[in-house]
């Protein structure tokens, strides 16, 4: 039940943050609606993730979010060892620290990539997307101030806008229609490319980006069954982050590339409205600056 979606966590916390309401249906048969005010102890148990032990879960009552007037979209790509693991390292610091705006969020993955020279062992890269609830200039110089010249150029950002006549969201750029599921799709695949015709994000080259003709439909497909593990940091000083990603491009640059194994490890941020009200938290994780995936298949 936790929900945490990756580019709007900051701003609006996880999914189960929302929840107002829940129907369910007991062991007897009977369908219960279980609310903070009717049934405290389930309603919570159930927002924490109940695991299936309290009965069969049937409807959702969810407040819904509200989006702001504009939203800015980026994603970007770096293949250079020392810009990446210092892109990296500051957005570890960045999270850990309280510096970032809430509405504000992103999420990096370090992959092993096809290398460019000979040999099989893997290049390694480091992509970021993320989301912005606000206008595109003031989200380049928030990036700017806390990243540096590293960040790429305007065309990495995509700025939309709700059109009252039109009734619709358009791209600010082109002024024409476009829906921010797209835009959702858009930045998933951008960070995770496993289709040889997907969409380009931003003029991005992904010609040395493809790995798998499409994701696994069942985690025991062969040859290559899909694994995925997730965990918090224990320790979050910059001297540890520094470490944790050192160790992490040494363990890939020092890999084996092969083309039909899709491998990486994603950091998700974490902060924000996912700290907001610690006394009703069922998240027991909401201390934590980022969450660290990793997935192979």
């Amino acid at each position: 039940m936790e929900g945490l979606h990756k580019e709007v966590a900051g701003k609006f916390g996880l999914t189960c943050d929302s929840v107002e309401a829940i129907e369910i249906i007991l062991a007897d048969g009977s369908i219960n609606k279980v609310t903070k005010r009717k049934s405290p102890d389930l309603f919570w148990a159930l927002k924490g993730g109940g695991g299936g032990n309290f009965g069969v879960v049937t409807r959702f009552k969810f407040k819904l979010a509200i989006l702001s007037k504009r939203v800015t979209s980026f994603s970007f790509l770096w293949k250079d060892e020392v810009a990446l693991k210092k892109v990296l390292n500051l957005w570890m610091n960045l999270h850990a620290g309280t510096s970032l705006p809430n509405n504000l969020s992103s999420f990096c993955a370090i992959r092993m990539e096809k290398p460019e020279g000979k040999g099989q062992n893997s290049a390694v890269h480091l992509r970021m997307g993320g989301k912005f609830y606000g206008s595109k200039d003031v989200v380049i110089n928030i990036l700017l101030d806390n990243f540096g010249l590293i960040v790429p150029d305007e065309s990495s950002f995509t700025e939309v806008a709700y059109h009252k006549e039109q009734k619709c969201i358009i791209n600010i750029e082109n002024d024409e229609p476009i829906s921010m599921t797209k835009i959702d799709s858009l930045l998933a695949d951008f960070l995770n490319p496993t289709t040889p015709h997907a969409t380009e994000v931003h003029d991005i080259d992904r010609s040395n980006y493809l790995v798998l003709p499409a994701a696994p439909t069942v985690t025991c497909d062969r040859p290559h069954p899909h694994k995925i593990s997730s965990n918090f940091p224990k320790k979050f000083k910059p001297k540890d982050n520094a470490k944790l990603i050192n160790d992490i491009y040494k363990y890939l640059s020092k890999s084996i590339y092969y083309s039909d194994v899709n491998r990486y490890m994603s950091f998700h941020s974490l902060g924000g409205a996912v700290k907001d009200n610690p006394d009703s938290r069922v998240f027991n994780q909401a201390d934590k600056p980022y969450l660290l995936q990793m997935q192979c298949w």
